[in-house]
């Protein structure tokens, strides 16, 4: 049976440092949640409170209807799969699986069925007589997953799992994980500073910033409408063009744009800055139609990166600025966007934010 995760004003504390500050969280039955953020946000320590292996200062954290924060870990129903795996090294695959069943002394032909039900289901079913250090990163990865989901527990947690690992294996194994917890439709929370990892995993993602979570909602809302400026520039590349409001409309970089309807109350003059995406930045040859063209900028190519079926490119605007844009391969072949051509560029998509 898998159930709802509700924190309720979470605050913790180092000393005077606060590492949570009134953090409120929902995880809804059989959701796979991600909180993103850098390293110090709180994102770990959430995890850990809600485990049971640190205690809060004040607050609540509910499984269901019950309350769990006066309980010890293994008393949560809560499995927990640590960023260093935490096997047992004198132990064998199949007895590091078992360990939680037999603390909690479940029969031997119990303990057996466990076992095989659960290697098979991570494709390690010969692989069980092998001790830790005989096995690959992402394989210790999946052992650590089966002894996690060994007991059947409520919830599960993930504390940076793939951090260690190289980028192929990790791709792959997210796919695994995605997949199995789709299978099992458990309520799992993991927490990482890897955006695309958070994007692929998480059916929402919850940013954190200094103790906060400033965010949450599904990854394309997350990445299309950050909530604030720092969610925008931890959350993938992002041009900041600085300008102010002239005219009711918003002036930054040569551009002029809309200005949106919660800014409209701003007198003229107030100091705004534009968020772009590189790939929200239309690049086309600059013409003599182009140049001064209303709603475009313009400026020169100072170097190209090659990305495979892209081109990031690195344009000096006239302003003096320098902005990313992305534009497709093909179009950068076609087009012959390299340094020092001239063109012009538009904002597709943008938000306006204070400066």
């Amino acid at each position: 049976m898998t159930r709802s995760i509700d924190v309720r004003d979470l605050t913790m504390k180092y000393g005077q440092a606060t590492a949570l500050d009134h953090v409120s969280l929902l995880v809804e039955q059989g959701e796979f949640l991600a909180i993103l953020g850098p390293s110090g946000c709180g994102k770990s320590t959430l995890l850990n409170l809600i485990a049971g292996l640190q205690s809060a200062v004040q607050g609540e954290i509910y499984v269901g209807e019950q309350r769990i924060d006066g309980l010890p870990p293994q008393k949560r129903g809560i499995g927990f799969v640590f960023q260093n795996y935490a096997l047992f090294p004198n132990m064998t695959v199949g007895e590091n699986v078992a360990f939680g069943l037999k603390i909690r002394k479940a029969g031997g032909a119990v303990i057996d069925s466990r076992v095989a039900e659960l290697l098979h289901i991570v494709n390690l079913q010969d692989q069980a007589h092998k001790k830790p250090n005989q096995l690959s990163g992402g394989q210790q990865q999946r052992v650590a997953l089966a002894r996690a989901l060994a007991p059947k527990p409520d919830i599960l947690l993930l504390d940076e799992p793939l951090s260690a690992l190289d980028v192929k294996i990790r791709q792959h194994l997210r796919n695994e994980i995605k997949s199995l917890q789709r299978k099992l439709g458990i309520t799992t929370v993991i927490v990482t500073h890897d955006q695309e990892e958070a994007f692929e995993l998480g059916d929402r993602v919850a940013v954190m910033e200094q103790g906060k979570i400033v965010q949450i909602g599904d990854p394309e809302t997350i990445y299309q409408a950050p909530a604030t400026e720092f969610v925008a520039c931890f959350v993938g590349n992002i041009n900041r063009l600085a300008g102010g409001i002239k005219n009711s409309q918003v002036h930054v970089a040569g551009l002029v744009l809309p200005l949106p309807a919660q800014l409209r109350d701003l007198p003229a003059g107030t100091a705004v800055i534009a968020l772009v995406r590189p790939e929200n930045l239309s690049v086309e040859l600059a013409d003599d139609g182009a140049e001064g063209a209303a709603g475009a900028t313009c400026g020169t190519i100072s170097h190209t990166v090659f990305l495979g079926p892209l081109m990031q490119l690195h344009i000096r605007l006239d302003e003096g600025q320098t902005v990313m844009a992305i534009v497709p391969q093909a179009k950068a072949r076609q087009e012959n966007l390299t340094a020092g051509r001239r063109v012009a560029l538009r904002a597709d998509l943008y938000q306006i934010v204070r400066a």
